[in-house]
């Protein structure tokens, strides 16, 4: 059975050096896919200068419910935005502890609007998204996932199911790090929801395989080699989060910088209203300033990692192509269709635009 790749970089939209990273990623790199952020600072931004410049690139809707603004008003998701600043007031343990007390009901109703809002913001700038998913993996809790899961079968697009396969006979450096930064923990959490979801939705369409909790934030070289040489057969995502080199992410002095791709804050505050630059999270702005962004970038585009996808006969493809090969499967439910009919992708060689061996996206 052949071995089909997801290269999604979530985040598109969250900050304007993210989006040149992606950007760049997608043009001489192995990114496929990406998510887009409808909530956040560089959205527009996002959408004018990444998405549309770039039909092939598949495009999903990264659900947020954790950091910067809702796009409905705080008056409208009072449990889930902060009345005086108006930004989302949980984090990850704040809204799984939300959706089961006692205000379920009420909670769960002010996230299907507010979800249902952002795809919908999405839409109306006229892409269509072939699959959901959520920051901070918030999608996976149960009774969010249901109501993602509607959303993506009344558009029947692929949702992410965050679960990683564990392999005990890693090298002790590498289980050491996961276990340190909480990788493992994560993934445990992650695996147990996963069990949940898949049980109450087994017709939901989904990628075979998925990896980039263990190593989220970190995906180097190294790691990118390791992972394609134990691809299993089928279609596995991989998440991403490339950054720019040198950039401060969200700067605190609005100093317009204006060399290359360096961000200019001022430029970003007039494309997004007053404030874009403050509406992130504490934690994402810690996320989006580490080191490893770049290295991610650098990795996407390496030879090496090009020569190991042509080596092993891996193909590129986007949510897109697994849908396509559903729709034609006659009630198939699993994204295997895809592996087993085939999606006519080519690996491009390092040298060659790789944009030109994709095929057009749908809409």
């Amino acid at each position: 059975m052949t071995k089909y790749l997801i290269v999604n970089a979530d985040d598109l939209g969250i900050s304007v050096p993210v989006n040149q990273a992606v950007r760049r990623a997608s043009r001489s790199g192995i990114v496929t896919s990406a998510s887009l952020l409808a909530n956040m600072p560089a959205f527009r931004h996002a959408v004018e200068e990444v998405i549309r410049p770039d039909p092939r690139l598949g495009v999903g809707v990264h659900l947020c419910l954790t950091s910067g603004r809702p796009v409905l008003t705080p008056e409208k998701v009072p449990l889930l935005a902060d009345p005086a600043g108006g930004r989302f007031r949980h984090g990850f343990l704040g809204i799984w502890r939300l959706v089961c007390s006692r205000r379920r009901e009420e909670a769960l109703r002010q996230i299907g609007q507010e979800l249902a809002a952002q795809v919908e913001r999405v839409e109306s700038c006229g892409i269509r998204p072939d699959h959901l998913n959520g920051h901070q993996h918030v999608h996976t809790i149960p009774g969010v996932f249901d109501l993602v899961a509607r959303l993506a079968q009344t558009r029947k697009i692929a949702v992410r199911m965050a679960s990683e396969p564990f392999r005990l006979g890693q090298h002790p450096t590498r289980l050491l790090e996961c276990l340190v930064n909480g990788g493992v923990l994560k993934n445990l959490v992650l695996t147990c929801f996963a069990m949940v979801n898949r049980r109450n939705w087994p017709g939901v369409l989904t990628a075979d395989h998925y990896f980039g909790i263990l190593d989220t934030g970190r995906m180097t070289v190294r790691r990118l080699r390791g992972l394609l040489r134990a691809l299993p057969e089928g279609v596995s995502e991989v998440t991403v989060h490339p950054g720019l080199p040198g950039d401060p992410v969200f700067p605190l002095d609005g100093e317009d910088r204006t060399r290359g791709d360096r961000v200019q804050p001022r430029k970003l505050a007039r494309l997004d209203g007053a404030g874009a630059l403050t509406d992130c999270s504490g934690q994402d702005r810690r996320f989006l300033r580490r080191r490893q962004a770049a290295e991610e970038l650098a990795a996407l585009a390496d030879p090496a990692i090009w020569g190991m996808l042509a080596g092993r006969g891996i193909r590129l493809v986007r949510f897109a192509d697994i849908e396509a090969s559903h729709s034609s499967g006659r009630g198939v439910q699993t994204a295997r269709y895809c592996a087993v009919h085939g999606s006519g992708i080519r690996i491009p060689p390092p040298n060659e635009d790789r944009t030109a061996c994709r095929s057009p996206r749908r809409g």
